[in-house]
């Protein structure tokens, strides 16, 4: 599902080591400092970088989100935006379709299947 996405095995690999270097740096800090261990300090730098990177990933994913929320905005993405006046524009920017009443429009979207008629061989059970 997640490939399907966009996602690809790289960030999902990414993203699970900086998850487990945290928890394990976190749990090395903690059993260092109520031992009694002078390896704190090891610790506590891995799970600085690891929030410094953790960090980072999560400004770029805010920038992501804002770039693509401007773009809504001013309509640039194939809808019609909140600050764009006219029509959309785009693949399928016809109105949307009724399922029940449709009437077959060139670029308005899916045409539901006649009524009574089997369903794909894909969605079959």
């Amino acid at each position: 599902m997640a490939g399907a996405m966009g996602q690809s095995k790289l960030s999902r690999y990414l993203g699970m080591f900086l998850f487990t270097s945290a928890i394990l740096c976190m749990i090395g800090f903690w059993w260092s400092r109520t031992s009694g261990s002078d390896s704190f300090l090891l610790w506590a730098n891995g799970l600085k970088w690891t929030v410094i990177a953790l960090a980072v990933m999560g400004g770029y994913m805010a920038a992501v989100g804002l770039y693509h929320t401007i773009l809504a905005a001013l309509g640039l993405d194939g809808e019609p935006g909140i600050l764009s006046r006219g029509a959309r524009s785009g693949p399928f920017s016809g109105p949307p379709v009724d399922v029940h009443h449709a009437v077959p429009v060139e670029g308005a979207g899916v045409i539901p299947e006649p009524p009574g008629a089997p369903p794909p061989p894909d969605q079959r059970h």
